[in-house]
Order: structure tokens, then sequence, then C-alpha cells
């Protein structure tokens, strides 16, 4: 299981190597439970203990070899554009500084920062007080009176968002949605007049488009004079999705789906060339970064990532 530290403390010059650490984590893992699975099916049904180890002996994988479980996998270390790209990008990355997180005492614990953050994020005066004395937490008890529960309560309003699109996934029996916020005028689907482009977010497990982070994100990219897009993953968005598929931190495939129609859109002249930007917090992040891995230089050439 990846989480969120372990993707920021890869190298993210090389986005192969970080999805081979997705992968290879996430096979071993799977190589465990296939191993669990066949100890535990010995011992209650030894007859059909055959039949287990061919289970237990399909799921492995060797370390110096690409999983099968994610046949779609390219490996793109040999790219020379892809390198030419990374080399170009690698001190703007580089250029952001850390800064030392230093909360008021009486607000140091993290659950209590995690909570109160959903709800103190937009006031200025409570974004970040670091100082000792009564002053900070006044402000944030004022804050805290004044909140409504009951804003967006409803998973199924897009009370911040402009318009939701639903898409058919490619079975054809299931599907996903898409949230859209633009930055001025509407002036095609995904597309205002003056954008500067289109931000897609991918918002973190169990969360949704109406989360305060999905929203807040958004505003700030909205404000900056990008349009924003943030995908809801299947069973996010307030109904139920129509299959037994779920998402996971791996998945990828409604997000490729999603910039193919961009792509289609594109070349039809539907969809000015504007460049696209994603996004994405938490498991979305994981996915975001899964996705580039996947596409290598084609997300440059192809999709104008």
């Amino acid at each position: 299981f990846c989480t969120d530290e372990n993707i920021s403390s890869l190298n993210y010059t090389n986005n192969s190597k970080i999805v081979d650490t997705i992968i290879m984590t996430n096979s071993l893992s799977f190589s465990s439970f296939a191993l669990l699975f066949t100890l535990c099916y010995v011992a209650l049904c030894p007859g059909n203990a055959s039949l287990a180890l061919a289970f237990s002996t399909s799921t492995t994988t060797s370390q110096d070899s690409s999983p099968t479980f994610f046949p779609h996998v390219k490996q793109h270390e040999n790219d020379p554009l892809l390198q030419e790209l990374q080399a170009k990008h690698r001190p703007i990355a580089a250029s952001f500084e850390l800064k030392k997180f230093n909360p008021h005492p009486l607000l140091s614990n993290c659950h209590l920062q995690t909570i109160s953050g959903a709800f103190l994020r937009k006031n200025p005066d409570c974004a970040y007080i670091s100082g000792s004395g009564m002053s900070g937490l006044t402000n944030v008890m004022k804050a805290l009176s004044q909140i409504n529960t009951a804003d967006g309560a409803d998973e199924t309003m897009s009370i911040f968002w402009d318009e939701r699109c639903r898409i058919t996934t490619h079975c054809n029996n299931d599907f996903f949605t898409a949230d859209i916020k633009y930055a001025g005028s509407k002036k095609t689907l995904y597309q205002s007049d003056d954008s500067k482009g289109l931000v897609v977010l991918i918002h973190g497990l169990e969360s949704n488009s109406n989360s305060s982070l999905s929203t807040d994100m958004a505003n700030a990219y909205v404000n900056e004079g990008y349009d924003t897009v943030c995908l809801n993953f299947r069973g996010c968005c307030g109904v139920p999705n129509d299959t037994l598929g779920g998402y996971h931190l791996g998945f990828t495939d409604d997000l490729i789906q999603f910039l193919t129609i961009l792509q289609k859109s594109r070349e039809g002249g539907a969809f000015e060339n504007r460049p696209i930007y994603l996004s994405g917090f938490s498991l979305g992040a994981n996915v975001v970064v899964k996705c580039l891995g996947e596409l290598g230089s084609k997300a440059y050439t192809e999709y104008n990532i």
C-alpha cells in the first residue's frame, strides 16, 4: 500500500520507477494474500491442495519482471522526449520550499486539526495560528460558532459547481460524473472564453467534488484563471454506481477515458488547444502519478498535459 508519504519520498524525476514501486508493493501484498489463502485452503481441504498451489503459483510475481496484473503499463525509461520534459520541469518542482508547521500549542492535535480545518480553512483569521496567546483561539471559537453544518450535506447537489456531466464508461454498464467550474463565461463544455487552461482534479478516498478540499482547490484554480473539472469516482457522486466495480489508489481507467474525451473534442475543433493540468490529493494524487507513469511522453504529445 502506497501512502502519500511513500509517494513524496520517491524520486519524482523518473515516473516509471514510481509506477514500478506502486505496482510492486501492490503485487507483493496480493501475493501475500494468495499465500495465506493457499495455507488455509490446504489445511481445510487437503484433497484439493494441488488446486490451491496452482492458484498461489499463478498469482506470484518475480521482482525482476513486470507484474502480470498490469499488462497496460509500459516502461518509458528510454524515451528521449520524456527525459527532456523531466529535465525542463525539474527546476520548477525543486523551487517549492518547505515551511515548518508550527501550530498553536492548544491546536496541535492532528485529529482536531483535520476536523476543524474543514470548517476554518476559508476564514482568513484562522488559516494559520502559530502564536501561543489567546487572540488566535478567540478567532477560532468565534468562527466555530458561526458554522452551519447543513451546508453541502446533500452529495447529489453540486452547490459549488456550475455544471455536472454524467459519463458512461467504456463497458457501457456504468458511469462516473464530472463537475465543472468555469473561470469565465462558458464557451463550450469544459472550457470558458478566456481561461488559461483546464485543471482536472481527482479527490481522495471516499471524498467527492463537494468536499471542502475539492471546492477550495477548485476555487483557487478558478481565481487564477483556470477552468476546473473534478472527477467523482464511481459511487462518490451521491448516486450508487451500476456495477460491482469500484475504484482504488491505482485506478486510472476513468481518468484516462476523460482525457481521451478531451483529446477527441480538441481534434474535432470543439475544444481549443489549451494546456491541461492534473491535480489530486491523497488517493487522487496517487492516481495522478500512476496515470502519468502509464502515459509517459504521450501525456504531453497526445493529451496536452
